[in-house]
Parts: structure tokens; sequence; C-alpha cells
């Protein structure tokens, strides 16, 4: 390591440093390739499905846990009846998940065999009409 001496020697590197300084660095070209765009794409799609999930979920939470609107359902309010309100509550929360995930579960199905369709459509008209490729479409 050189360590200068006398006082000329650390300003000319004082110096020589303020230059390096005061030039801008030479601007970086990235270049991303559509490969990378369609990556990024996807992430971007996945989180966005992620929190409508999310919010989704906090909003059903929400609904269905609130006290506000359980009067509708009791014809007889008295403080006395507290346990019938939580059972009426509590078969509420379980109606609202099951028919949410039988909804969910029958947009999965009917989402999974259009992909199928439209994939065995696809291969039959690109004239690959050989059954074994057929048969292969529809093995993952």
């Amino acid at each position: 390591m050189n360590i200068p001496q006398d006082d000329g020697d650390l300003n000319a590197q004082y110096e020589a440093e303020l230059v390096k300084f005061s030039m801008k660095p030479p601007k970086e070209v990235t270049v991303i390739s559509e490969e990378e765009k369609q990556a990024d794409y996807y992430k971007g799609f996945r989180s966005a499905v992620v929190l409508a999930w999310v919010f989704c979920n906090f909003a059903l939470g929400a609904v269905v846990l609130s006290a506000a609107g359980l009067e509708t359902f009791d014809d007889k309010s008295s403080s006395s009846d507290e346990d019938s309100t939580q059972t009426k509550r509590s078969m509420i929360y379980m109606e609202v998940v099951l028919w949410s995930v039988a909804a969910l579960s029958m947009f999965k199905f009917f989402g999974a065999m259009w992909y199928l369709v439209v994939r065995m459509v696809s291969a039959l008209s690109s004239n690959q009409s050989n059954s074994s490729q057929i048969f292969s479409l529809l093995t993952f």
C-alpha cells in the first residue's frame, strides 16, 4: 500500500479522486429477453392471484363472523339464548365455507376439463391423429 508522505502527494491524490467522482459513469444498457419478460409477467400474475385470494378470504371471514344481521335469523333475541346464537353463527359460517368450497371446486373442475378439451382439439387440428399421441395428451 502506497501511503503519501507530504501534503503535495495528499492534495494530488485528493484532486485525482475528485476528478474520478465528478465524471458520470457510463449508462448501462440492460437487455431483457422475451423469456425473462414472460417469467416476470407470470410472477406478477401469480402475485395478483394470491393477493386477490387473501383479500377474498379476509372479506369472507369478516362477513361471516360479523355479528351484524344475525338478529334477522333469530326471532327471539334475548340474552339467555347465547348458546343458540353461537350455534346459529357457527352453522352460518360452516354453510358459507361449504358452498364456497363447492363453488371453487366446480370452477376448478370446469377449468381442467376446458384445458383438456382445448389441448386435444389443438392436437387433432395439427394433424396429430395418432391414437397413442392422443392418449399421451390425456396423461400428465
